[in-house]
């Protein structure tokens, strides 16, 4: 075997035959595995919210699909029935832990009195941040 060099080659190839459907997904965690020193790759993670105040009426869902677009985000947001928001999101810890303080903030008008999180497992299936209806 080559040098780490080497090594990332033939894995990021691998990842690439992954991605086009000619080997087993599976495959693609342990291309990661042999990343020479200094490579970086990000754990994908995802989180659940719901808001509650005075967060329908005043623009939130678009002000949370313009803050996770920023942050490269994945998910969606929609307004429930009850007032609250709910939205979902998938992506690196940075990103999310950016994308709850924006909902903290909300857009103006907005009065956010309280969020629950909850972490779930990312299931990759959106592929941008949507609004829903």
């Amino acid at each position: 075997m080559g040098d780490a060099g080497d090594t990332w080659g033939k894995a990021s190839t691998l990842y690439h035959s992954v991605s086009l459907g000619h080997a087993r997904s599976d495959i693609i965690a342990r291309c990661w595995q042999d990343k020479p020193p200094g490579a970086r790759t990000s754990v994908i993670r995802a989180r659940h919210f719901f808001i509650e105040g005075r967060v329908q009426g005043v623009g939130f869902r678009f002000f949370a699909r313009g803050a996770a677009a920023r942050e490269g985000l994945r998910g969606f947001v929609r307004n429930l029935p009850d007032g609250r928001v709910e939205a979902q999101a998938e992506g690196d810890q940075a990103g999310l832990d950016r994308f709850e303080r924006a909902l903290h903030q909300g857009p103006p008008g907005a009065d956010v009195v309280s969020i629950t999180v909850s972490d779930l497992p990312p299931i990759g299936q959106t592929p941008l941040f949507q609004i829903r209806v």
